[in-house]
């Protein structure tokens, strides 16, 4: 199944960025592997304020559970993918609520 926030990533303290984001980024550890884009320990920064586009990976809430997602752009209809390969890509609609765009991923090899 698709991971969420709440159990599977924590807030990062602090971390600097060389890219432009707004004062209402922040910042996310990644506790577990989630697909082939985010592995272990992954510190992804996510912007709120960003309007998403085709094939950018954002976060969503459904239900109270916030996920990541791949924004697909079909056919004049919007539609989430999930990060593991094996799941079907769902329909954005208003049962969504958006939180963010993730706009960099970091990964140090040497974090112990």
């Amino acid at each position: 199944s698709d991971w969420s926030i709440n159990k599977e990533i924590t807030p990062a303290n602090y971390i600097s960025t060389d890219i432009d984001i707004s004062k209402n980024a922040f910042a996310l550890l990644v506790e577990d592997e989630s697909g082939e884009y985010f592995q272990k320990d992954s510190v992804i920064i996510i912007e709120p304020d960003a309007t998403p586009k085709h094939k950018e990976f954002i976060i969503v809430e459904k239900h109270n559970i916030p996920t990541i997602k791949q924004l697909i752009d079909y056919d004049g209809n919007k539609y989430l993918k999930p990060t593991k390969h094996d799941l079907k890509p769902m329909l954005f609609d208003n049962s969504y609520k958006f939180i963010g765009v993730i706009v960099q991923v970091r990964f140090d090899f040497r974090r112990k």
